[in-house]
């Protein structure tokens, strides 16, 4: 390496921590935020080793803590999350010219069309357009940035405003409403690499909702316990039971922060949200081990009800979306921890302490609540005081509207972009010295590639025909890529590398269809399996619960999509059995037939009690709080679904692989319950003893299954059966 390179990347990284340093960002670990940065807003949109929080075709890595386009065809890559106002800073380096190197932000999720938001070029693919211009808006007339150097970028999009800087040099600027928000793309074009790190972004015109003084813009809702019908709710109101009345929970003002206690209660926002980016922390006291305890604030719920949005935890819960989604990795307990949720659409993502942790797409229909279906219409911020949680303190709340629209068209203007003012005559660059510049960058790329000797030609030659006598366009791309490295005047190869590309994108939209087509059937038995889920789940409910009527009216949905269903047809006969014994005891009007009456409701119930249903409950693990029902004589656990001719009944979710893809079986003996150890990788144990593989381990009420160390079960009996 010269001494002039060596001076020039020491100038450069001096550029860079200038410019981070006046953008408010402090140079340290690459693709780490500070703790003072964290408190102030910022985010990391990539986390320095993985593509979490970003959705893009093949051909991205991460390696090194860089996130890397290959040079062999075009490259994009899109946030997962829509954002509106903010200061998005990144570094990025590039390796020839010309690219087509660009970040387009406010644009639409998809890439087309290619003109809506406002796009930013990196690399010098048109002069009209240079590095650090806003197309169709704003010219850079400054020098391009230096080809293999790190560059810094800081975009301010603020309302109509946009102001663009390299280096700490502005290079554009422009005032338009063409896109208000949207999602942030990074494009790369064949034949040149884009690095890319220390990509930060910090939301603007985030307004508190929350004074630190007083309750206001917030109000108490009290909880309402639900009214049952049917014989049971009928019975326990004769003996001074299920008169239910509504509680409020004590909601005030402690230390700054909102303050609740003595639920079950509410308190929600006057306003309401549908997209946004929420910043809030708080914490909340309560017992771990009770099951039910769970504090959280509800997004977009129904105004004046409780538990009906989104279900984002506080405190030690935080990152979760209860029953929906959990964080990609453990979080510890530190107390108040400052958390981003944004929302978009059918997307939500938890940001904490500034990372990614949790990323959720509701790919179910629209439902009244969230228990039931996705919520994406407008409703308030609800912080929920269950009776299971002893208080909670939310210390701050900011949030920013997302506008509905994402994208918009750019269109060009009449007249054509001025340039954009500079701090200082002496630092612009005139078109000599552009000319300059372009001409030193053509005779270093001519100066590499060289022209064509002899040998050259006859590779040339070899490559051509051997394009030709290839039908894989895959291959025939790589070839005519070749002979364009040797020959960049070779006609032919241009066309033959456009052609092959046609065929390969031809290839992957046939692919793409079959695929769309393939996961829209799998979506449609996923929902008839939820809706029976969903309509046995509220039959059995209704059944226990002494509604009858309810139970049969319910039924007739699983009946209708599942009629083979052995839990439908199980249940089908005992609402009819119980029919026929609630029209046998109306015609009862005497006081034998009241006797009766009571005597048979008496053993009715009795009986209920007494039926037991064998479940297994996840106690630790990736599905903690689940259960599952274990309603067969051999009930199969595993990591994998199916292979072949072989099922699991019951798949553990494990990102270690600890799990086996066919792990072990609960088998039911005699009216007895046994695990079997099915040779598992890494052992199974009950109450702390190693299972020995194909032995028979019995199961008692409350044993612990250890599966590989990941995973406990714990095998229990209800009185209600699961769906």
């Amino acid at each position: 390496m010269s001494a002039a390179i060596r001076l020039r990347d020491v100038f450069l990284s001096a550029v860079t921590v200038a410019v981070f340093a006046t953008a408010g960002l402090t140079v340290h670990a690459q693709n780490k935020l500070s703790a003072a940065e964290v408190s102030s807003g910022w985010l990391a949109l990539f986390d320095g080793s993985s593509g979490y929080g970003w959705d893009s075709s093949s051909g991205w890595g991460f390696g090194d803590q860089m996130l890397t386009s290959t040079m062999s065809s075009d490259r994009h890559i899109v946030t997962a999350l829509p954002f509106g106002d903010f200061v998005l800073n990144f570094e990025y380096r590039l390796n020839a010219t010309p690219s087509g190197a660009a970040v387009r932000i406010r644009a639409p999720h998809a890439s087309d069309p290619a003109d809506s938001g406002y796009r930013i070029p990196l690399g010098d693919t048109k002069p009209e357009w240079p590095a650090g211009s806003i197309v169709m808006r704003s010219k850079n007339t400054r020098p391009s940035p230096p080809l293999n150097a790190w560059h810094a970028v800081s975009i301010e999009a603020n309302g109509g405003r946009i102001v663009v800087s390299i280096d700490g040099q502005q290079t554009a600027e422009t005032t338009d409403e063409s896109a208000k928000a949207g999602y942030i793309h990074f494009e790369s074009t064949r034949g040149a690499r884009l690095d890319l790190r220390n990509v930060y972004l910090k939301p603007l015109n985030t307004s508190s909702i929350f004074n630190g003084t007083d309750l206001s813009g917030w109000k108490s809702v009290p909880y309402s316990p639900k009214t049952g019908n049917g014989v049971g709710h009928e019975f326990a109101k004769m003996f001074g039971g299920g008169n239910g009345k509504p509680h409020t929970a004590n909601w005030s003002v402690r230390g700054g922060a909102i303050h609740g206690e003595s639920g079950p209660g509410s308190l929600e926002s006057n306003n309401s949200y549908d997209d946004f980016v929420l910043q809030l922390s708080g914490g909340a006291d309560f017992e771990e081990k009770k099951k039910d305890a769970f504090p959280v604030i509800y997004l977009r719920n129904e105004a004046g009800s409780t538990a009906t949005g989104y279900p984002v935890g506080l405190g030690s819960k935080i990152g979760q979306i209860h029953g929906l989604a959990q964080p990609r990795r453990p979080i510890a307990g530190q107390g108040s921890m400052p958390q981003t949720v944004v929302a978009g659409g059918h997307v939500l993502g938890i940001y904490v302490n500034g990372v990614l942790e949790t990323l959720y797409t509701d790919t179910r229909p629209e439902g009244a609540t969230t228990k039931i279906g996705a919520k994406i219409k407008a409703g308030p911020l609800s912080i929920d005081m269950s009776d299971d949680v002893k208080s909670i303190d939310v210390h701050s709340v900011v949030i920013e509207s997302i506008p509905h629209t994402f994208g918009g068209v750019v269109r060009a203007v009449s007249a054509a972009p001025p340039p954009t003012p500079t701090a200082s005559a002496a630092a612009s660059a005139t078109p000599a010295q552009q000319s300059a510049a372009l001409a030193a960058q053509t005779a270093q790329i001519a100066a590499a590639l060289g022209a064509p000797t002899p040998q050259a030609r006859q590779q040339v030659a070899e490559k051509m025909s051997q394009a030709l006598k290839t039908s894989d366009p895959n291959e025939q791309m790589q070839l005519y890529d070749q002979v364009v490295r040797i020959d960049p005047s070779n006609a032919a190869a241009v066309q033959g590398y456009k052609e092959a590309a046609a065929k390969v994108a031809a290839q992957q939209q046939q692919t793409q269809q079959q695929e769309t087509q393939a996961q829209q059937q799998v979506v449609s038995e996923s929902d008839r399996d939820k809706q029976v889920a969903a309509s046995l789940a509220e039959a059995q409910s209704s059944f226990l619960g002494g509604n009858i009527k309810g139970a049969d009216a319910a039924l007739h949905v699983a009946e209708r999509l599942a009629p083979s269903n052995p839990l439908v047809g199980d249940l089908r006969s005992r609402i009819n059995a119980a029919l026929s014994l609630r029209h046998r005891l109306f015609f009862l009007g005497t006081s034998a037939g009241i006797l009766a009456l009571l005597g048979g409701g008496g053993l009715f119930w009795r009986a209920r009690r007494q039926v037991r249903f064998p479940v297994l409950h996840v106690v630790n693990g990736l599905d903690q709080g689940r259960v599952y029902p274990v309603d067969r004589d051999v009930v199969r656990i595993g990591g994998i679904a199916q292979d072949g001719g072989q099922k699991n009944d019951i798949v553990i979710r494990d990102v270690e692989h600890m799990v086996s893809r066919f792990h072990c079986e609960v088998v039911k003996k005699d009216g007895n319950f046994f695990l079997v150890d099915t040779n598992s990788s890494n052992g199974t144990s009950v109450n702390g003893v190693a299972a020995l593989p194909t032995k028979l381990v019995p199961l008692r009420k409350g044993s612990k299954i250890d599966l590989g160390g990941s995973t406990v079960l714990q095998f229990d009996f209800e009185k209600k059966k699961k769906a």
